[in-house]
């Protein structure tokens, strides 16, 4: 299946207390993705996963899900279940953000227990920087 995307390293106005609020860099991507919420039978969504961090995605969803949500995200042959942070209303979708939990399979190049959510975007194809 070819599956195409984009990345971008500081595409975003960041400000200085965004930044400490932040604990790892950003980068822009635009991959197309499924929202599965575990705990809600039938709930599957078609998202966009728009930023990634070390830790932690942004997605464009079509639903809006509450602080606390367990999701399992399926983007670009993996599957990274984690928490809603926070989702915020953008015209006629919303922008949630997700702390992950873990990652399956395991991400090639993460050292140890430890999983960096932006290098199963790096395996796909090279980031473009801005």
């Amino acid at each position: 299946m070819n599956q195409s995307f984009t990345m971008n390293q500081g595409a975003e106005t960041v400000t200085t207390k965004s930044l400490r609020q932040r604990k790892h860099e950003r980068f822009v991507v635009k991959a197309p993705a499924i929202l599965r919420l575990p705990q809600t039978p039938g709930a599957t969504y078609l998202i966009t996963v728009i930023e990634a961090s070390k830790t932690g995605l942004r997605i464009s969803s079509p639903v809006t899900l509450p602080a606390g949500t367990q999701v399992e995200v399926r983007v670009l042959g993996s599957t990274v279940l984690g928490t809603a942070k926070y989702a915020r209303g953008v015209e006629n979708e919303f922008y949630i953000g997700i702390e992950a939990d873990t990652v399956d399979p395991p991400i090639e190049g993460a050292q140890g227990e430890e999983f960096d959510l932006t290098l199963l975007f790096l395996t796909v194809g090279a980031p473009r920087r801005t």
